[in-house]
């Protein structure tokens, strides 16, 4: 899995995991069609237990941090970041170009 380092601060304020920061950062700004296509997504890419994808996305729903229809559920279709969810994308994004910028200078780029 990706080693993301953001900020302890607001992973410890929001109780979000590793994994989850994770979540934040492949669904980011973009508008995914359907929980169950990302879940499918992650799970290949990842390797993640679907059933662990589910819970992770079903913890951030409940947090506020995503938003996307359950089962029984009407209303906006597709999988997105809400605002809160946006703010934790600004945490995530820059860690992950610190990330590259290590790997590349380790790699002599």
């Amino acid at each position: 899995m990706v080693g993301l380092d953001i900020s302890r601060g607001y992973g410890a304020r929001f109780g979000i995991s590793e994994r989850e920061r994770l979540l934040i950062s492949e669904i980011g700004l973009d508008r995914i069609d359907s929980a169950s296509c990302f879940v499918d997504y992650i799970s290949e890419v990842y390797g993640i237990a679907k059933s662990t994808a589910w819970y992770s996305l079903k913890r951030l729903k409940s947090s506020g941090i995503l938003y996307f229809l359950g089962k029984e559920e009407e209303g906006e279709q597709g999988l997105f970041l809400t605002e809160k969810g946006k703010e934790a994308l600004g945490c995530v994004r820059p860690s992950i170009v610190m990330l590259n910028r290590k790997s590349a200078s380790l790699r002599g780029e």
